[in-house]
């Protein structure tokens, strides 16, 4: 068990100066969990803009500044809850529940799932609300400790479909690693 450990943080080490060469990724950490994620190709990665809202995982076309009003892909971590007992699913529901209650005129369209390397699943949805202009591609992913939310944010359906390639270079990147 302790080489396993060992094992993983050597490994987590490697990838994060690698990621730290190149200023296209990184980690981001709660208290027990912590993801690797590389932007993708063309886009860079920003731990501070949101720094305030809780999402150290921004990411947005170089040589653009950041705006929410435009495109964007952002990392929303939650923690599960102390009981362990909440499924993807719950929370999936919960989470599209808090998002219809805040936009009535959103439509949620479910989408084939997505499996990325290392075995993860990503259970795939759109959101698109034509009144408020948000055109999203959401990716909801569960962890030993956290739930993740990865959203594409465009500003309408062709550029989200334009860019959905880009969510899933990121997707494909996405390392989940349990602190111990």
């Amino acid at each position: 068990m302790l080489k396993k450990a060992a094992f993983v943080l050597v490994m987590a080490l490697f990838a994060f100066l690698a990621f730290a060469k190149d200023e296209s990724g990184g980690l981001i950490d709660g208290d027990t969990w912590a993801i690797l994620a590389s932007a993708p190709q063309g886009w860079i990665w920003d731990s501070s803009s949101l720094r305030a809202q809780g999402i150290f995982g921004l990411y947005y076309k170089q040589g653009q500044p950041f705006s929410s009003s435009t495109l964007h892909i952002y990392i929303k971590p939650t923690p599960r809850p102390a009981a362990g007992s909440s499924s993807l699913l719950e929370f999936m529901e919960s989470d599209q529940a808090a998002f219809k209650n805040s936009n009535p005129g959103v439509l949620i369209k479910s989408l084939a799932p997505y499996s990325a390397g290392l075995d993860y699943r990503f259970a795939m949805r759109d959101f698109d609300d034509s009144t408020k202009g948000y055109y999203q591609a959401l990716a909801y992913c569960e962890g030993e400790d956290a739930f993740f939310v990865i959203v594409l944010a465009g500003t309408s359906p062709e550029e989200r479909e334009a860019e959905r390639g880009a969510l899933i270079e990121l997707l494909d990147s996405f390392t989940y690693i349990r602190k111990e």
